[in-house]
Order: C-alpha cells, then sequence, then structure tokens
C-alpha cells in the first residue's frame, strides 16, 4: 500500500477499494463467508460440497460474490455446510447435508443459499461439524433450536437421533448465546443483570463439556455455578470463554496447548489464562489454535503453528498466548480455521494468514501457506446486468499482483482479454498457457474479458 501511496490519483482509488469494505468473517475446516459493509455476501476457499453458496462445486481462490442480496446480516462456517441470517431475521442454509444440516427437512446437497421455513424471528446461528444450532427470539423469549447429526447428542435433546428440522432444545426462553464446536455445544443463559451461566452438551472425549468428567452429555447441564461469564466459544475439542472480570478461561483438548495455560495436559473444568484482566469479548477457538484481542486492540494467537496460522512469521507453536504483530488495530472480527486464521482491522480490510491449500486465504494463491497476516484486495461488486460469466463468478488472481502476471478462474473459456489504464490507454496483454501478463508500472488497471459467447465483463487489477 505505501507504493501505492505514490501513485498520484491511482492511489487514491487503490486505497478505496480497499478501505471499509468487510463488516463480518467467518471460517471453517478450509473456507470462508464474509459480508461487506454494503450487505454483499462473498465466499471463498474449498467448495467440493458447495458450501461457498455460487452455485458450482469449483474452489475460489479469492473472494467471490454470492448472488447480489444486499441484506446479510451475519454468518457462520461448519465443517462443509454454511448458514446466515439476513436483517430481515430470516434464516438461509447451503452446502453438505447428509446428516440434515441444512435443516430443509432433506439429505439433499444446496449449491446456492435456500431459506430455512419462513420465520422472521431468528437472532444467531452456529454451524458444527455437521449440525447447526440457532436462537430464535421473540419479545423477551429467547429459545434455543438444533438440527442435523446427533451422534453423540449436540442437539441436546436427550437421544442421539438426527433431526432434519430444527427442534426447540427444553423449554428455557432465556438464552444469551451460543457456540457450536465439532460435536459439542456451549451457551449461555441470562440471569438477573444480564450475567450468564455456562451450558455445555454433546461429545466430551477431552472434557470439552468442562464438568470435569470424560462422559457425554445427551441435555444441556450448567458448568460450575459461576454467574459472570459474558461469552463462550466452541473449537473444534476446546473452548474459551471470557468473564465480566476482564478474565480469559478455556478447557478442553490441549495436545498442542491450545488452552494457552502453558502446559500441554487437556483439563476438563474452566481454568484461568493467566492473570490479565484486560481481554476483550473477541475470542475464537479452532481446531487446534486459539486466538483473542485484548482491549487495547492487540491481536493475541496460541497453539499449533504448523501452517503458520498463529501468524508470528513462523511455524514455532506456543502454549501461552503471544502478540501477533504490533498492531492495535483489530476490529470486533476474528475468526479460526482448521490451520488457517481471518480477521479484520477497524479500517474494513481483512487479513488472513496459514494454510492456502484449497485457496482459503483468499489472495488468489493454493497450496501456499502465509506465515504472516496478509490483506485481501476488496473486489467490486457484481453489475445489475449479470450475464452468465458473472455468475460463474470470474476471477481475477493474485490481485494484487507483484508483476503484472494473473490468471483467471472461470467456468466458461475465455476468447479474448484487453486491458487499460486509468486513462483508457490499451496496454498489451501477453498469454502463456494458462497465465497473462501486462507490462505495466505499479497502479490500478481495467481487464475486459469476453468468452466465448460473447459475455463482456470488467475487473480491476491492482499492481503493487
Amino acid at each position: 500500500m505505501k507504493r501505492l501511496f505514490t501513485y498520484f490519483a491511482m492511489l487514491t482509488f487503490a486505497i478505496q477499494i480497499n478501505a471499509q469494505c468487510w463488516s463480518k468473517i467467518a471460517s471453517g475446516s478450509g473456507h470462508t463467508l464474509a459480508i461487506k459493509s454494503d450487505g454483499t455476501l462473498w465466499a471463498w476457499g474449498y467448495n467440493y460440497y458447495g458450501q461457498l453458496g455460487d452455485g458450482t462445486t469449483i474452489d475460489k481462490f479469492f473472494p467471490t460474490q454470492i448472488g447480489t442480496a444486499t441484506n446479510w446480516q451475519s454468518v457462520s462456517v461448519g465443517y462443509s455446510h454454511s448458514v446466515a441470517i439476513k436483517t430481515d431475521a430470516t434464516l438461509w442454509t447451503w452446502g453438505y447435508n447428509a446428516s440434515g444440516q441444512l435443516g430443509d427437512g432433506t439429505l439433499v446437497n444446496r449449491l446456492t443459499p435456500i431459506q430455512m421455513g419462513i420465520e422472521t424471528e431468528w437472532l444467531t446461528v452456529d454451524a458444527g461439524n455437521y449440525f447447526t444450532v440457532a436462537i430464535k427470539g421473540l419479545g423477551t423469549s429467547t429459545t434455543l433450536w438444533t438440527w442435523g447429526e446427533n451422534t453423540y447428542g449436540q442437539l441436546g435433546l436427550g437421544d442421539t437421533t438426527n433431526r432434519l428440522i430444527p427442534t426447540q432444545v427444553g423449554t428455557s426462553s432465556s438464552w444469551k448465546s451460543v457456540s457450536a464446536g465439532g460435536n459439542h455445544i456451549v451457551a449461555l443463559q441470562n440471569i438477573f443483570g444480564g450475567t450468564g451461566t455456562l451450558w455445555a452438551w454433546g461429545f466430551n472425549s477431552s472434557g470439552q463439556l468442562g464438568n470435569n468428567t470424560s462422559v457425554n452429555e445427551l441435555s444441556p447441564i450448567q458448568i460450575g455455578t459461576d454467574t459472570n461469564w459474558a461469552i463462550v466459544v466452541a473449537g473444534n475439542t476446546h473452548n474459551l470463554a471470557k468473564k465480566t472480570t476482564g478474565t480469559l478461561w478455556s478447557w478442553g483438548i490441549n495436545f498442542y496447548g491450545q488452552l494457552g495455560i502453558g502446559a500441554s495436559s487437556n483439563i476438563n473444568t474452566p481454568t484461568q489464562i493467566g492473570a490479565d484482566t484486560n481481554w476483550s469479548s473477541i475470542i475464537s477457538a479452532g481446531t487446534n489454535h486459539s486466538l483473542a484481542k485484548k482491549i487495547n486492540g492487540t491481536l493475541w494467537a496460541w497453539g499449533s503453528n504448523s501452517n503458520g496460522q498463529l501468524g508470528f512469521g513462523n511455524t514455532s507453536s506456543t502454549s501461552v498466548p503471544l502478540q501477533v504483530g504490533t498492531d492495535t488495530n483489530w476490529s470486533n472480527q476474528i475468526t479460526t480455521g482448521v490451520y488457517y486464521s481471518t480477521a479484520l482491522k477497524f479500517d474494513g480490510t481483512i487479513y488472513t494468514w496459514g494454510s492456502g491449500y484449497s485457496g482459503e486465504l483468499g489472495n488468489g494463491t493454493i497450496n501456499t501457506s502465509s506465515l504472516s497476516p496478509v490483506s485481501i484486495t476488496c473486489p467490486p461488486n457484481l453489475g445489475r446486468n449479470i450475464s452468465i460469466i458473472e455468475n460463474n463468478d470470474l476471477v481475477i488472481y493474485p490481485n494484487p499482483s507483484t508483476n503484472g502476471e494473473f490468471a483467471i478462474q472461470s467456468k466458461t473459456n475465455i476468447q479474448s482479454i484487453a486491458a487499460f489504464d486509468i486513462f483508457g490507454k490499451e496496454i498489451n496483454v501477453e498469454r502463456n498457457n494458462n497465465s497473462y501478463k501486462i507490462n505495466a508500472s505499479i497502479g490500478l488497471y481495467t481487464l475486459k474479458i469476453i468468452d466465448i459467447e460473447g459475455n463482456s465483463q470488467n475487473k480491476k487489477l491492482i499492481i503493487n
């Protein structure tokens, strides 16, 4: 970005492309969903089951817009399915559905978002491995609903029978928040004054329920008697939680030090991480690593770092929280995938790091890891007159390009490409097999791409 800043008007436009772009993110086993500040939905990464929602099963290596709706509010990513809520409180699901995790009453995979039912009372939703949990609200009543796989009792319904449609968990109407792990759920219930009690159920092989046993629970059980829990999040087999005192707590599997307590043995009851009291409510637990933000805006990470998912610039793991870089402008969105991490800064830019095996970093690369956070360019939205080529999500990558070289991802064959600078001057495009190159200096360029069916689309390419 500093190099672009010296390039007159081109730079000003380039910064505007990145700034104020993203507002929400969610990462899973190998794919990521994000919502722009304009309410549009975007996805990238692994797409074998259609979990990106773009109507295909083709991996995407760069953010790809999902439809043209502008009223997406929140998103969550499971192992191979996706869920989201719109601003009208409707619930939408797509991707893998072999266990009924989409909640539409079928076992059919969905390649695009479909509305689940007609209810307009959904407040929050979270996706586990092959199940989903959500809170529905009406007035002061907040009820809990689950569906999908129930092998370990993770649906909290007192049995191990899968459900193909949302089913209410118990009769409580005071659920505050909920988080789905790999095969377990943790949640908070409201009590007088707005503080919360801690609850858990499902798979408990590593003590992830926090009840001092390794026995599965088929229904919600309260964990301890404390009433000052502020937030709790579930990882695959471990959890993080923050109290109103500003202290951070963890429990569950700890083979890679993901509990952050300086040891590697499993812990089956909530245990405080260090003595700090300045943790924010922005925390995320992945498969083998964890992230958390402090109230001063700094980002901290711990656990496994085999693919650079901690963002330290190396692959050294740690069993205690260490700061990621020196930045103090991390915002209220951080999320952990299996081997990668994603986070937002206050200026609306997304940063990703760790494994990029299936394009989950969203920076146009595959089979490549990033050991430190790298920003993702904010792509332009689809136009109102969407052609066939746009519906198939034509993507330019890498973007930004460091030397003018780029490739194109599209379901249809490309017939011709023309490149223009900001003054409209055409620049020669060289082709070498499946890659292209324009010999130009740093700046912003427009690519006019025409496919074999005659569909035309303009894309922006940044060279930095």
